[in-house]
């Protein structure tokens, strides 16, 4: 009758304030908080008080997105409650429980949950008492997984270190809507607002996360590699160029010019389709050169020497972007006689979970993971980290640099040390214009390296190649762009490169001067704007207008930099949603009023009409 969850637990005193600030904010909404601060324990204090303080009959969904964290939470449940058994159930990796009988917990996969879960909700008739946790929220999305929204509840609480949809999956050069954008998104929309935010810093500070030290070390290509990269990114270029061209003149896109391309394979002319595959190609051919680059190897293998020569007994999470290379590594290592385990995605979560438990006994020193690891897995905690490759996610940089700080339960005080590699000079080096890495992690905890060419006299390795030395340098080789609130606009003219960061609400114009939003609504009052973009940015017919200033920006495709347009006299004023569904034979067949005038100009720019339309002017 009163749920105990939280037995032999000492809260943090973040824990009791983020239930406060959730129950404040009406029992919804997201809590944004850094990997291995104790988001589940947090969570378990929220079904405690819930249950005690205003819902005797809660019922709760918990989404997980892997069959090893569902297996995850029910222990924790069971350890640290006092419920029987009885009332908690499983749905996914083979088991099919509901809130039949006295079952009060459903703990469900997410790709399981999406089909079924509001079903079977619906069936108990206990929607006015369910509490829907969503953990690793952020993977809630897509058209498949954010069906699990579609759950009837009462309250929703929203779990990840990163709710916020990641804006930097494109390839160089290409920019994603960003600034307001994720208010639109799906999790956030069904979830509800980020109420609560503890970053790695403030973790640090109140002595939830361990003290750490992270160690960026930039890495040159060998000469035969450069000419290569050079190679790839002049084809990336020259296709860029024919890419945007296809898209100015035969298709209305959004997204990036890497989903653009995407888009043609599946929906382009055989000629189009073509020019895609290409793309697509070479962009990948390059990440795998810089994935396989010799001197990542090189490093790894020094980093890991110097670890263990200074601590015999430490533990190394050592991760790569690629699973290819998680094996290569592996084999690496073990040939070099160290303990070492590996897991990835394409083991069987037997041998997964088995791999994590020699690196938690220590009988492995040294675990090798693909980026899989960074979500799902309760890894025990770790000496030093080594992220030998990565995409330019700001995700997964934060969710593995919250893996090593992991502070172990016996200890009261741990300095952990990250090794990040990159390759300089290369597309690699976009990590630091996305991810502040002193204003999150503390000025005083970054260090710079370059992995400089050795002397001549130099000692090589047992390859015969010349062992490189890192030196230090000041600071990161990019810096994050200024926000819109830091920049000296009385300095900026009309024509002027853009100094901050490229966000704001997109729009798009014409050649009849007519402006729509993202979303297809036109715009009312366009003051002619399109004219004066059309005039500093020849090759677009997208702009984008700040949140704060309202200032209009442009994006120049020779200088892959945003330019200054100007400020807007008024505010844009929008029409009315286009409607749903809306075809040309529906104006053809329309009686007088039915539509709008900016329906019908909705219409013709978002469809594509195939035969010269008239409509009477009655019609609108």
């Amino acid at each position: 009758k009163r749920w105990e969850m939280t037995k032999g637990l000492e809260l943090w005193p973040w824990q009791r304030e983020c239930a406060d600030a959730w129950f404040r904010n009406g029992r919804k909404g997201i809590a944004k908080v850094v990997t291995g601060a104790g988001k589940t324990v947090f969570a378990l204090h929220v079904i405690e008080r819930l249950q005690q303080e205003l819902d005797p009959q809660l019922c709760v969904a918990i989404v997980v997105p892997t069959i090893v964290l569902m297996d995850q939470w029910v222990d924790s449940l069971r350890r640290h409650s006092n419920l029987p058994p009885s009332l908690i159930g499983r749905l996914g990796g083979g088991y099919q429980d509901s809130f039949a009988a006295e079952r009060r917990i459903l703990v469900c996969v997410l790709n399981s949950a999406a089909k079924l879960l509001s079903r079977l909700v619906e069936q108990s008739g206990q929607a006015e008492h369910l509490l829907l946790i969503v953990d690793e929220c952020h993977r809630a999305r897509g058209k498949v997984m954010s069906q699990v929204f579609r759950c009837p509840r009462a309250f929703s609480l929203g779990l990840s270190a990163t709710p916020e949809e990641d804006d930097v999956a494109s390839p160089k050069g290409q920019q994603t809507t960003k600034g307001n954008s994720y208010l639109k998104d799906v999790v956030l929309d069904n979830l509800g607002p980020i109420f609560y935010e503890l970053t790695v810093k403030e973790a640090i500070d109140q002595g939830i996360l361990s003290t750490f030290e992270i160690r960026h070390y930039g890495l040159p290509l060998e000469t035969n590699e450069r000419q290569v990269y050079e190679k790839y990114s002049r084809n990336i270029r020259n296709l860029e160029k024919t890419l945007r061209a296809i898209a100015h003149s035969k298709y209305l896109f959004k997204s990036s010019l890497f989903q653009f391309a995407q888009y043609l394979l599946k929906n382009g002319s055989e000629e189009h389709r073509a020019i895609a595959e290409k793309y697509v190609l070479e962009i990948r051919r390059r990440k795998q050169l810089l994935y396989r680059a010799q001197n990542r190897e090189r490093a790894v293998l020094e980093l890991v020497r110097q670890t263990l020569e200074e601590n015999s007994n430490a533990r190394i999470l050592l991760f790569h972007e690629s699973i290819k290379e998680v094996m290569s590594l592996y084999f690496l290592l073990l040939q070099q006689g160290y303990r070492v385990a590996v897991d990835h995605s394409e083991l069987p979560d037997s041998i997964r979970v088995y791999s994590i438990d020699l690196f938690r006994t220590g009988k492995a020193q040294i675990l090798v993971s693909a980026r899989t690891l960074i979500e799902g897995f309760d890894v025990p905690a770790a000496d030093v980290g080594i992220i030998a490759a990565s995409s330019t996610s700001v995700r997964q940089r934060i969710q593995t640099i919250g893996r090593v700080l992991r502070k172990p339960p016996d200890s009261t005080s741990k300095t952990a040390v990250i090794h990040s590699l990159y390759i300089t000079g290369t597309v690699d080096e976009m990590i630091f214009e996305k991810f502040d890495m002193e204003r999150i992690m503390g000025a005083d905890r970054n260090l710079f390296f370059v992995w400089e060419p050795p002397p001549v006299e130099a000692q090589f390795d047992d390859r015969h190649k010349p062992v490189y030395q890192p030196v230090r340098r000041e600071g990161p080789p990019r810096r994050p762009k200024p926000s819109e609130s830091e920049i000296e606009w009385s300095s900026l003219k009309p024509g002027d490169l853009y100094p901050g960061e490229y966000v704001g609400e997109e729009f798009r114009f014409d050649h009849q001067g007519n402006i729509f939003s993202s979303d297809g609504r036109i715009v009312l009052n366009p003051q002619k704007v399109g004219d004066v973009v059309h005039a500093i940015c020849a090759n677009t017919t997208k702009f984008r207008v700040t949140p704060m200033m309202h200032a209009i920006l442009c994006w120049d495709y020779e200088h892959k930099a945003p330019r200054f347009v100007g400020y807007l006299q008024r505010e844009f004023q929008l029409g009315e949603f286009p409607k749903e569904g809306l075809k040309v034979s529906d104006f053809e067949k329309a009686k007088d009023g039915e539509f709008s005038f900016q329906q019908y100009l909705s219409l013709i720019h978002i469809s594509e009409p195939t035969r010269p339309l008239y409509i009477s002017y009655a019609v609108f």
